[in-house]
């Protein structure tokens, strides 16, 4: 086993085995990107939800609304300690150290509920739209009856 000696006082000598190893909040950010799939290990639950370990150093939570399709006050409906699940990572902030994750998403029945994103992406591409007609000093009315129309859709 490697070492690294971080310290010396009063005749002790401090010692870490850890600090050898890169930093793993440093390279995360370069091996994975948001919308990624893994699998991991439930490790801990706690009243908001449970923590998984998806890399050796580094777990992520999986909230308790985005641990099923139906409403969960509960983690142990859904999950046990121990058990190896799929989650989908849908924050990464190295910075604060945290990832969080979904198994929502990966759900059997998720496809009803993929459906809905398409219209909040209607909705972007017609504010983009909006804000480049802008840019030219077009007449914006036509898009944001478009926009209006949209919203009421939903």
């Amino acid at each position: 086993m490697q070492v690294k000696v971080i310290g010396l006082e009063n005749g002790k000598i401090s010692l870490s085995a850890k600090q050898l190893k890169e930093d793993p909040w440093e390279a995360l950010p370069k091996k994975v990107k948001v919308g990624d799939v893994f699998d991991g290990k439930v490790i801990r639950f706690v009243p908001y939800g449970v923590f998984v370990r998806v890399f050796d150093d580094i777990n992520g939570l999986v909230h308790l609304s985005e641990l099923s399709q139906k409403s969960v006050n509960n983690p142990n409906e859904v999950v046990k300690i121990g058990q190896e699940v799929k989650v989908k990572l849908i924050l990464l902030d190295p910075k604060n150290r945290k990832i969080g994750l979904s198994m929502k998403d990966l759900d059997e029945g998720a496809t009803e509920k993929k459906a809905a994103p398409k219209k909040k992406t209607d909705l972007a591409d017609i504010a983009k739209k909006l804000e480049e007609e802008e840019k030219e000093d077009a007449k914006p009315k036509k898009v944001k009856k478009e926009v209006e129309k949209k919203t009421k859709e939903e």
